[in-house]
């Protein structure tokens, strides 16, 4: 280390296109080049550098800036950081040294993750989920995220996904953020909680199994919500909604097209009767 009034500090700075210079030893022909992922040395090459000035100038930010108006520290791989769980075999070089909590407390608003399938929903891994131990719900993360956002009204986060899910399973992420965006949902955490289904022109009903029934057929009607086991519900990966007191799933009797038709429970089925889009 040198003096920066020293001679040996001093760089001729060329512009090398609008926002990035060369820098060059003024005695000789040499520049500041990168020396493997983290030196620096003085040779040949064609290297160019941004300066970030030690005293820049700040303007105010913009009250309801556009995305593309704002910069944001990014972490790669967010839930890689072997503190909140598994994300790949063994949990071999991590990307991050600190969970997600802690990343959005040191002010990273951007968070990069990798979704992969399971019967019950998504869940976070590198490449392979494959001998994964603990592997975290993308619900539990972005559970996380809304939870620092509720704390933070003014903050904005924006969430990158790298989609490995089975393109044949539509509603794989509607569940997840179905789940994170229903208040009444008693696990908000987990991809598979229960919670009733409020109609919200009229908020004292809910979707009910009538009479709590177990068997194939029984009806599904508006009854007052009343939290019982009759009127828990949750939405699975293939998009069907089941009541999870009898396992049976809300069904479209004989995959009718007519306006006024009774639903009922039946036995999962991977129908296009059980399947439910949600809006």
């Amino acid at each position: 280390m040198v003096s920066c009034a020293g001679a040996d500090a001093q760089w001729v700075a060329t512009l090398d296109d609008q926002d990035r210079y060369r820098l060059k030893d003024p005695g000789s022909a040499r520049y500041l080049v990168a020396s493997g992922t983290d030196q620096v040395r003085v040779g040949t090459g064609g290297d160019t550098w941004f300066l970030t000035p030690v005293n820049p100038v700040r303007v105010p930010a913009q009250s309801d800036p556009r995305l593309d108006e704002v910069t944001f520290l990014t972490a790669h791989n967010a839930y890689a950081n072997d503190v909140d769980g598994g994300f790949t075999f063994g949990n071999v070089a991590p990307n991050q040294s600190r969970g997600v909590v802690q990343q959005l407390g040191d002010g990273v608003r951007g968070f990069m993750l990798n979704i992969h399938q399971t019967s019950d929903g998504a869940i976070l891994c590198h490449n392979s989920c494959t001998f994964v131990s603990k592997p975290v719900a993308l619900a539990v993360d972005l559970q996380r995220i809304v939870d620092f956002l509720k704390s933070h009204p003014t903050e904005i986060v924006t969430v990158f996904l790298e989609d490995h899910v089975d393109a044949h399973a539509p509603n794989y992420l509607a569940v997840d953020f179905y789940h994170l965006n229903t208040p009444s949902l008693t696990n908000e955490r987990h991809p598979s909680g229960a919670g009733s289904v409020e109609l919200p022109a009229a908020s004292t009903l809910c979707l009910d199994n009538n009479a709590g029934g177990t068997t194939n057929g029984t009806t599904v009607q508006l009854w007052d919500c009343n939290g019982s086991g009759a009127q828990q519900w949750r939405v699975r990966f293939d998009g069907s909604v089941q009541n999870p007191q009898p396992g049976l799933c809300l069904d479209d009797p004989g995959a009718s097209t007519t306006p006024g038709t009774r639903l009922t429970i039946w036995t999962r089925n991977g129908a296009a009767a059980q399947a439910w889009r949600f809006r």
